[in-house]
């Protein structure tokens, strides 16, 4: 009778105990969606939401490839590629390329949140070894190819050959591409930097390619990241062509001013009245 009583106790406890069992203990589904929830809603726990869905590892990254398929949860969208960028997983490349080159339509914020951190997803993953990752970069290291690259997509009504888009490809895409190569410290996209320093046609993408090959030298991901960070927080990035023109200008409208002041100061000088002889 003592074993019987025993044991209805110890599977009581055993049930109750169940019952309270820690969030990651749940499904893994139940456990992403939790995450991204709270990520979305309440942003002081972003960051840490984001890393508890990436410690499940690469279990995850089939639901947050259905969150990124489907366009009704488009909200968690920039929430889910961070994490799959985190979680490094070689199976989210293809995925990921074709959200980036085949989504349709007027984005959003939302919407257009993967399609910014794109080449930092593709850079991370192919860092922690995605051989898929690193071609894909490398076949893209071309900054004509983002010049030229027509979307399906667009951002917040900017349409055709718009002066703004075009110039956000230019100074958003082809930097993305080329600290993005940096970021992987793959001797092959240290190689495709070096040919991007040799480009002719624009002495920025020369800076960026000279100061990306410099970072990737650095041993670890988060100091290529780090080094990528400060560079552009202290390189203002302006070709040299940018300080001619602005000296030109400082030094034509300082000769027009001084031209003037010299000319109404002797207009002056000739209508003052003629002093009287003493003699």
């Amino acid at each position: 009778m003592a074993v019987i009583v025993a044991v209805v106790v110890a599977l009581s406890v055993v049930w109750q105990l169940g019952r309270f069992q820690p969030i990651d203990a749940r499904p893994t589904k139940e456990v992403v969606w939790e995450h991204l929830e709270r990520a979305y809603h309440n942003h002081e726990d972003l960051r840490e939401g984001e890393k508890k869905v990436a410690k499940l590892g690469k279990p995850a990254t089939p639901i947050l490839l259905e969150v990124l398929e489907d366009s009704n949860q488009s909200r968690y969208w920039g929430r889910a590629s961070v994490v799959l960028r985190l979680i490094g997983d070689e199976a989210a490349v293809e995925p990921l390329i074709a959200l980036f080159e085949n989504t349709e339509g007027d984005l959003d914020d939302e919407r257009f949140a993967p399609m910014r951190g794109f080449h930092a997803t593709m850079a991370t993953i192919a860092a922690k070894g995605s051989d898929k990752a690193l071609q894909y970069l490398i076949d893209n290291a071309k900054p004509e190819i983002w010049l030229n690259k027509k979307f399906k997509w667009t951002y917040l009504g900017f349409r055709g050959e718009s002066p703004y888009l075009t110039r956000f490809r230019e100074d958003n895409f082809v930097y993305r591409e080329i600290c993005a190569l940096a970021l992987t410290g793959h001797p092959r996209a240290v190689q495709a930097l070096g040919e991007i320093r040799k480009y002719a046609g624009n002495e920025m993408w020369q800076l960026w390619a000279s100061k990306a090959i410099e970072a990737a030298k650095e041993k670890s991901l988060e100091s290529r990241e780090a080094y990528l960070n400060q560079m552009w927080r202290e390189e203002p990035l302006s070709p040299p062509w940018f300080w001619v023109v602005l000296v030109s200008v400082a030094a034509a409208v300082l000769f027009v001013w001084t031209g003037w002041w010299q000319l109404r100061r002797f207009r002056r000088r000739r209508d003052l009245p003629s002093q009287p002889s003493t003699n």
